[in-house]
């Protein structure tokens, strides 16, 4: 535990608290090896809490066969793959408290969930998000003028349809948030309407919960809809739909291309 936090970040640790949570845990337990178990991990203000549970992936029923055929795994490098196919150990980070602020939270679980990563030569993966990424890539530097990157929490997924694509965002649900879809996207303006749904969800995780009803006046002519379904067909989430207010998806497309240089 003291080359993940220490109280003056001393080796490359995360500046932080981390204790074991068992009865007869002393303090000579943070220079042994880590053990199946459970431990809490703290920021400095103490504001952030995070229990980090330490198991095999038979407990965790992780199987590294079934998550390689998936599609999202088809498209990883092979350093992240040959990674995922030796796991043998579950690192599970999750909140117990978080900071108000929200993004000193964010931050501080990165930094942790990274410096496991580089100790275990592993692999952070974000399930709800569909994404698997090197330690060494996280936390990414926030775009100028924003506190996180909200790619570092959620991604969006496209599958086809007779009509277009389907878009979706994975991720939000972590946040008790629905994903937010846009549907029969042409090709053509699949970046840019991924970037509308990345933008609205970073909108989402500070704060700006969205309903049915409600306008996405910075977006320029969208509103919000009750998803046709449950959520995205393929993940089964709740999940809110972006619709235009007038005309189509392209031609809605097209005008917040043009607002927005």
């Amino acid at each position: 535990m003291l080359l993940v936090v220490r109280p003056k970040a001393d080796g490359g640790a995360v500046e932080g608290l981390g204790v074991p949570l068992k009865e007869d845990a002393k303090k000579e337990d943070l220079a042994k090896p880590m053990e199946r178990g459970v431990y809490a991990i703290s920021s400095p203000d103490q504001k952030t809490v995070l229990k980090l549970r330490v198991f095999s992936k038979e407990e965790a029923n992780f199987d590294p066969t079934a998550v390689l055929s998936t599609s999202v795994a088809m498209g990883l490098d092979s350093e992240i793959r040959d990674r995922i196919r030796s796991t043998w150990t579950i690192l599970q980070l999750t909140f117990e408290s978080y900071d108000p602020k929200l993004y000193p939270a964010l931050d501080f679980l990165l930094q942790v969930a990274s410096r496991l990563g580089v100790l275990t030569d592993g692999v952070v993966a974000d399930p709800l998000a569909a994404q698997y990424r090197m330690p060494e890539s996280l936390p990414s530097n926030p775009i100028e003028g924003q506190k996180f990157d909200v790619r570092d929490f959620v991604t969006v997924q496209a599958r086809q349809s007779e009509q277009g694509l389907n878009l979706s965002t994975f991720g939000l649900a972590k946040f008790g948030q629905p994903e937010l879809i846009i549907s029969q996207v042409p090709e053509a303006w699949v970046n840019l309407a991924s970037s509308v749904l990345l933008s609205a969800a970073a909108g989402v995780m500070k704060g700006k919960t969205l309903e049915p009803g409600d306008t996405l006046v910075a977006y320029q002519g969208w509103f919000v809809s009750e998803a046709a379904s449950t959520g995205p067909i393929w993940s089964g989430a709740t999940a809110l739909e972006l619709l235009p207010l007038t005309g189509t998806v392209e031609e809605t497309l097209m005008e917040w291309a043009r607002n927005n240089g």
